[in-house]
Formats: structure tokens, sequence, C-alpha cells
């Protein structure tokens, strides 16, 4: 460093581990807090350093990680300041509150006291002083911060000269004046980095306000820097890298969730934080691409974009950079929601998204992206050009029936390609009467023509249709027919949650001649009777077929998602067809088998009490389970897994021959007293033989259950116990003869040394 005075604070973060940093200056250990120094779910480990700019940095997770330097260790500069950091950001909170992200504050804002440089929205930052009867602001709204690459910030407040200034990069990008004399006083509280010491609570458990990113070489002065002071500073430290700032390694590792005890491990799901809905699947040229709402803050709903990741078979994926992000005047400033993907006519890939701007109203729209693949050959499809302006906006001329369309609910375009020309629907609610699919065509993706409702529901006659239709789905199923699913959406407390955690579908005919959906019935049918499946996507592939995949919801306390620090994960890949009858079916896609391991059991023709005896020694949570069984009228059959060795803990899908109904029972899934997963659920399910083909799918907190590739159950349990990992099966029949049993190991999808190896015990030979 080229700058004579010594600063009053200095964090370098060289250490290579460890709970604490030194503040060098006072000498003093500071304590870092991160979610898993004592974490409740996984084995602890330290805060997570990176290579900084000079030795190691330390990376702030966005929601759990802080550094607190006592008040009595501190002197606050009064008649002038400098804060200089080099900071490699990950994403940007868009200003809840009002207030910045901190990257180091001791302030009181209230009394107009101290000091806080942060962070704001699309990348802006700020300087922000209290000299007792004023607040003074200084801003960088045009020289915005970088995501994830390094940058040299430095803000300095000079009493004497009466001027504030910030430096990116060694560069000066803003100044602001303010009366000469004035001077920061001092705040009762203690120095934080990477908290804001006031921050808003948010989702439950979660404060926001937080920096997320890595910092590095953070330092505080009593003096206010020159620019000549700035520049040397700068370039001094990329002498040491040939006068370049290297890259930033911002990336998550899968790694940090090593051990979790729920946490999936061939289920897709992104390498940290929050997902909802999974979306846009597209195959294109041999690679699936899967997009999906994340948010790299914090294991909770904000800060939307599209993650994204590539496959080769829906199973294996590779985490790419966020697709889409929101940026400041484009067409979504505020959000990133859910969408689909195509091609456009010279066979490039292009999403259509719901572009989010509460500047507006309404406030959401249809926005297009298109991939850069025809210049840049990119199989991977990482890079993606925006569309400056919408593509389709609500119209609130639009009568359905004599109605409006509900004003400000208008979301999720699913986009097909038909012949010339491209169909679009979008899900909306007609007021007083229901859920809508609004259609509407185009011949360049860009300029959209309203052709009326593809589909209409009655909530009054069917609930299940709801006020409003999130994330709807169309596709070509075969033999003539098409298959429609959607979500339903309530305004918050309108309806029970009982009506919210399935996904209805209606199987019709496609006129393409006259753009009119039929179904062969108006009531909405169910084929998923798990309380966890919800937000469908799909697509057809290059071979032809359909595939779905889903959201599996967590439904679980906000606490213990910020004690995991991730949330959220996709369901299996189902393949969706016609039986010969008519009848949907649904299956699991094949490609699963890649991921079997050792064939544990493999029994035929033996009775329960056989197959149990052998199950014994069988116990793991990443598990492939098939059985066929013919059920006797009357009885109910089933198996039990994550079962503890006294049987206190367990779960069970069984079918009831007496009801004819397919079922899961998680009366006792769980010990733990938080967590809200009882009873049965379960509906309708015809097998006119008794035959039951039952295969179900363990993946640590996930469950996945196909009777007959008719109906399915997409499930969650969060057994308290280690021990419950066993199987087995049940039924009221005690004579019952199982046809075949097969129980299989599953590996991870992911690479093993970063996941961590499926621990299952063998079976004896």
């Amino acid at each position: 460093m080229l700058v004579s005075a010594r600063p009053i604070a200095c964090w370098r973060f060289d250490e290579a581990d460890g709970a604490t940093t030194l503040e060098s200056a006072s000498g003093k250990s500071n304590a870092i807090s991160y979610v898993f120094n004592i974490a409740k779910y996984k084995p602890s480990t330290d805060p997570v350093r990176r290579a900084g700019i000079a030795g190691n940095g330390l990376l702030f997770d966005g929601y759990s990680t802080w550094v607190t330097h006592k008040l009595d260790d501190f002197d606050t500069p009064q008649k002038a300041l400098t804060i200089a950091a080099w900071v490699a950001p990950r994403t940007f909170e868009d200003g809840i509150g009002g207030q910045l992200s901190a990257i180091v504050n001791q302030h009181d804002r209230l009394a107009e006291q101290g000091f806080i440089l942060g962070t704001y929205s699309h990348g802006a930052w700020s300087l922000q002083v209290g000299v007792g009867h004023a607040w003074l602001e200084i801003w960088s709204e045009e020289a915005r911060l970088p995501r994830h690459q390094w940058a040299f910030v430095v803000a300095t407040f000079d009493s004497h000269a009466g001027v504030m200034r910030l430096y990116l990069d060694g560069e000066a990008v803003a100044q602001q004046s303010f009366r000469p004399g004035l001077q920061i006083q001092p705040a009762a509280k203690d120095v934080l980095i990477g908290k804001h010491n006031k921050a808003m609570r948010f989702a439950g458990a979660f404060e926001a306000n937080m920096f997320n990113g890595i910092i590095d070489e953070l330092q505080i002065y009593d003096i206010a820097w020159t620019a000549a002071e700035v520049k040397a500073a700068y370039l001094d430290y990329l002498r040491p890298h040939d006068g370049q700032k290297p890259a930033a390694d911002t990336r998550p590792r899968r790694s940090f969730y090593d051990g979790d005890k729920y946490r999936p491990q061939y289920h897709f799901l992104p390498p940290h934080h929050w997902m909802n809905e999974p979306h846009a699947l597209l195959h294109f040229k041999g690679k699936y691409h899967i997009t999906y709402q994340h948010n790299a803050h914090g294991p909770f709903w904000h800060n939307i974009t599209w993650g994204h990741a590539v496959s080769d078979d829906l199973l294996r994926w590779e985490d790419l950079p966020d697709a889409i992000i929101t940026e400041k005047d484009t067409v979504a400033p505020s959000g990133i929601w859910s969408g689909s993907a195509t091609l456009d006519a010279d066979d490039n890939p292009v999403f259509f998204f719901t572009a989010g701007n509460y500047a507006m109203s309404p406030n959401q729209m249809t926005g297009l992206a298109r991939s850069t693949y025809a210049q840049d050959g990119d199989l991977k499809l990482r890079n993606w050009i925006v569309h400056d302006k919408p593509v389709t906006v609500l119209d609130r001329d639009i009568e359905i029936c004599g109605n409006k369309l509900m004003p400000q609910e208008f979301r999720d375009p699913f986009v097909w390609r038909e012949q010339d020309f491209w169909c679009q629907i979008v899900g909306a609610g007609v007021q007083n009467i229901g859920g809508a699919a609004l259609l509407y065509t185009s011949t360049d993706l860009e300029n959209w023509q309203y052709q009326g409702p593809l589909l209409v529901g009655d909530q009054e006659r069917y609930p299940l249709n709801s006020m409003m239709w999130e994330l709807p789905v169309f596709l070509p199923l075969g033999g003539g027919k098409h298959i429609f699913l959607f979500s339903p959406w309530w305004s918050p407390g309108q309806m029970s949650s009982h009506f919210l955690k399935y996904v209805p579908y209606h199987i019709g005919v496609w006129d393409v001649d006259t753009l009119t959906f039929t179904p062969d019935d108006e009531k909405p049918q169910i084929f998923d009777y798990g309380e966890h499946f919800t937000g469908p996507s799909g697509t057809v592939d290059e071979q032809g077929r359909a595939i779905v995949l889903n959201i599996a919801q967590m439904k679980r306390d906000p606490q213990i998602s910020y004690d995991s620090g991730w949330d959220g994960n996709a369901g299996l890949p189902i393949v969706l067809f016609t039986h010969e009858d008519g009848q949907l079916g649904l299956k699991p896609i094949p490609e699963l088998e890649s991921l079997r391991g050792e064939h544990l059991i493999d029994l035929a023709d033996v009775t329960i009490d056989d197959a149990n005896r052998r199950l014994r020694d069988v116990h793991g949570k990443m598990l492939e389970i098939q059985l066929r069984v013919r059920v006797p009228d009357g009885a109910c059959c089933g198996v039990s897994f994550f079962r503890s060795g006294d049987g206190t803990e367990e779960t069970t899908i069984y079918y009831d021959s007496r009801h004819r109904t397919f079922n899961i029972d998680r009366d006792r899934s769980s010990l733990n007293a938080t967590v809200h997963q009882r009873g049965i659920q379960g509906g309708p399910l015809d097998l006119p033989d008794g035959c039951l083909w039952l295969r179900v799918y363990l993946d640590h907190s996930m469950i996945e259950a196909y009777a007959n590739e008719l109906k399915s159950i997409t499930s969650r349990v969060y057994p308290a116990r280690d021990d419950s990992n066993g199987l087995r099966l049940r039924s009221t029949d005690h004579n019952l003869q199982i046809e075949k049993l097969d129980v299989w190991q599953m590996h991870s999808a992911y690479n093993l040394a970063d996941m961590g190896a499926p621990h299952q015990t063998r079976l004896p030979r």
C-alpha cells in the first residue's frame, strides 16, 4: 500500500479456516457468524474462504454470514473517513425497506449518526453518514458494481473540504458537496461487516440487507484519501496479478451441504439457496436445458432470476450462470418469473418469461429472450439477449362471458410452434368465473394477436379450478390427444390451502385450424395425490416424449430452511402418454436406471413374511423399490420406508382394494413436532384385476411413488431419527404372496466427491 497513514481498522481475511477473523489494527479476533458454524442438519463447517485479491477473502452467503467488531475496539472517524475494500458481489438485493445491503456499517439512521457503505438494487452503491442533524448520501448510479467480478470500491468523507467521493477501480465516479465543517457523529453500535445493523425482517426467519459475495482487504481510515492515493492503491493491488484483475471465484459449491440429512442427491436442485418452479425445459441438439426461479441471496422467496443448468440425460446436471437476471431499465427490473422455451424460425432457442416491473400496472407481462447460439455456437446456451420491449401485455378490455379479467394476474407464458406460426398461452383469471388460459398467436415471436381463451374454468362448480391459473402447460400425447395442465391460484386467505396442493389437467382434442381445445371432460382431473407436486413445466423432447417436471414443495418452517441453507428441488422427470383405453399414463424416465447401484433385493414368488425377513438387513435413504403383488378384495398392501428400528417413525405407501384408492400415510413420518405433515393423502385408483405394480423412489426427504403407470404420489417427509432408514412390506392379509420385489440403491446424480456418497447397508449373500 502506498498510503502513508495507518488504518484505524483493517480486515484482510487471510485465515485458512476457523470462525474468527483478525482485525489487525486492534489485534482483536472478530467472530464470523455463519449458519453452519453450529449446523443442525449436517456436520458443522467453518465460514467459507476463497482466493482474494491478496491472500484469502471471506465469502458472505447473502443471509447468514457477517463479522462483528465490538464498539469498544473502534473509534469512529469524525472529521475524515476513507473506506476501501475489494468486493466481488454475486447478486444484489432490490433495496428491501429502502435500505442498503451493508458492506460495512456502524450507524443509527434515526439518530443521524455513524456511517454505512453498501450496495443497492442492480449494482448501485452508496456511502451514507450521519452528522447529528442531517443524513448525507452519495450514490454511484451509473458506475455500477459488476456481478461475479472483483471491484475496488473506495468511499471518502472530508469535513474540511465539505465533499464526499466514490471511486471504482481507481477512478472517481461520484462526488457530493456539503457544508464544510460538518462531522460524522459516532453511533453507539458495533461495526458489522456484511450485515445491516438494523436489517429488515423478511420471510419469517430471515433478515435482509445482507451482502452476498466475497469481501477482501477491507480498511477504514480517519483521513480522506486523495484521487492519487486511490489510484496508487488500486495499481499496487494489481501488481502481483500482472496489472489485471484476477477472476473472482464466487461459485457456490454443492459440497457446502455434504451430509445434509434431508437434501436430495438424484433430484434436480440448485447448487445453493432457494428455487421454485423449474421451467423452460428444452431439448436442443441432444442437450436438455432447465431453468428455474432462483434466489441466490438465501433460502427464501425473493430476488428472482432464472437459474440455468444443462444435462445429457435429464438427471446429471451441470450448473451454469443465471440465464436471465433483473437489470435496470429493461423489460424486467423487478423480477424474472416463470415461462417456457421454444425454437424460432431458424431453429434457435428462445425463452418466454414473465417480466416483472413494479413501476407499471399491470406489473406482469411477457418478455422474450433469444439465445446467442447462432453467433457463438455454444451448445450450453450460456448467453441470452433480452428483447427491449414486452411482447404480450394484459388488455384490460378483454371480456370473457361478460366478465373482465383479473387486473394484476397475467403470467407464465407457455409457447409452442404450429407449422408456420407460434401459439402462446398465458395464465390469467376471469372475475367471478375462474382461472383461464389466454391464447395468442404470432408469426414472428414478437408481435402477438389475442385469439380468445384456450380454456376457462368454473370455480363454483369445480373449486379446484381456482380463481386464476398459473403455469399452464399444453403438450401432445399422441393418438390425436393433447393434455392441458395448470397450477391453481387464489389470493392469500381466500381459499383453503387444501386446494393448492394439486396440479389439475384436462385431456382433449386440439384443432389447430380453429385454434380450439375441446376437453374430453369438463371436470378437471388429478394424477398426483401427494401434496407436494406443483408448478408443472413440460416439453416434447427430440425423442417425441412429452416430459413434465414439477417443483416438489418443501412445506417446512422457514427456520428449518434458514438452518439448512437451501430450499426447493424438482421432482423426477416423468413421461406422459395415453394407455390403450384412453387413460392418462405416466412413468419416470427410463434414464433413471442408469443411477441404480447395487441390487439389494431380488425376490420372486415369496410370502410377505419371507420378504420382510430379507428386508431386515436393508437400510437406505436413496433407494428404488419395485413391488408386484395381487391384492385380494378388501385388503390393503404396500411398503413402509424411512422406518426406525422400533417403528415409531415410518411412512407408508399402499393400495386399498376395498375403497380402490392409492394412498400415503404420513401419520408417523416424523417425531419432530414442528414438522406439519400428518395424516393420509390419496385418491381413486381402479385396478380391475387387483394386480398392483408399485415403483417407489426415495431420496432423503423426497418420496415419489407410481402405481401401474396410472397415478403417482409425490411427497416429502422429515424423519427426526437417524436410524429411520428401514424397509418393511405391509398388508392386512398375512398370507399375501409377493410376485416380485426389487430394491436398488441409488447413486447421486452429482459429483460423488462433492456431494458425499450415498450410504446403504449391503444385503448378506
